[in-house]
């Protein structure tokens, strides 16, 4: 018979032909509780003889390490999911638990309501892990204790729940003294929601950057996308008025096209070199 058509060998067989329970058999085979040395023995010949080896997922269960790592974002809607950002945190969490025998899971918080999923992650024993994205202080309130120690969070963190997220106050910072430096006066900036705490840090680092050079603030309020840092582009660079530079709290804000200035573009900042500033950090202290 074709060794590929052959049913695996389960624990069950090697329990029924080593003469013992499938209770003493786990234990002798995971070592994972007492059993005597003549069952040790015959359990470990069996086992040998018939080629049986432990179900990678089964022993992760069994010992609760789980099987999976679960990218958790929070958003307005499902959809909302479908973006790049989320596109590469989910890769490169897929790349580095590769190596460590553990699936990724992208998993929908609900921006209203997202007690009931992260219970059910709690609960969920194949969640070996879980990531926060787009964290709001209503779900680092309601992580439940039993994800406690395997829960991390970007963006914004607690007393319980780790944090790592890019220095948006270091780059909103330099990116207004660049503007400055250049001549610029009417530094406006692309906000990211507000719902998001993480957003509430470039917007303090802007204000502090455009009143220590002496200029007003003007936060322009958006989404975390590029369509709604697109759409908030005229309303600081109206027709008929010196086109205002702006910033942004996500990267790909900044490098969008600006098509909002007409034949005033050579004067637009979306056609200055930005610095390259922001970096990536893991960041000890809450939100």
């Amino acid at each position: 018979m074709d060794d590929r058509r052959r049913p695996p060998v389960t624990l069950e067989h090697v329990a029924r032909v080593a003469g013992v329970s499938r209770a003493t058999a786990s234990r002798v085979l995971t070592g994972s509780g007492p059993s005597s040395a003549e069952a040790r023995r015959r359990v470990q010949a069996v086992a040998e003889q018939l080629g049986y080896a432990a179900d990678p997922v089964a022993r992760a269960l069994v010992h609760g390490r789980g099987t999976r790592l679960v990218v958790a974002a929070t958003a307005t809607a499902p959809d909302a999911l479908a973006c790049a950002y989320l596109s590469r945190v989910v890769t490169t969490a897929a790349a580095v638990c590769a190596g460590q025998g553990l699936g990724v899971a992208l998993e929908w918080l609900p921006l209203d309501g997202p007690e009931s999923v992260l219970d059910g992650l709690a609960r969920d024993r194949s969640v070996a892990g879980v990531v926060l994205v787009n964290t709001t202080r209503r779900v680092l309130g309601s992580v439940p204790r039993e994800l406690h120690g395997r829960v991390v969070s970007i963006g914004a963190g607690s007393g319980e729940v780790p944090l790592v997220d890019i220095d948006t106050e270091a780059a909103a910072t330099a990116i207004v003294g660049h503007l400055v430096t250049a001549g610029r006066r009417r530094i406006a900036l692309l906000a990211g929601p507000a719902w998001l705490p993480c957003s509430e840090r470039p917007v303090a680092a802007y204000r502090a950057a455009v009143a220590a050079a002496g200029l007003p603030v003007r936060v322009v309020g958006g989404g975390f996308d590029t369509a709604s840092g697109r759409a908030g582009r005229p309303r600081h660079c109206a027709a008929g008025r010196t086109p205002t530079p702006s910033t942004a709290s996500a990267t790909r804000w900044r490098s969008a096209p600006c098509r909002c200035c007409g034949p005033r573009a050579g004067r637009c900042p979306a056609t200055s070199p930005w610095p390259a500033s922001t970096t990536s950090r893991p960041r000890s202290r809450p939100g």
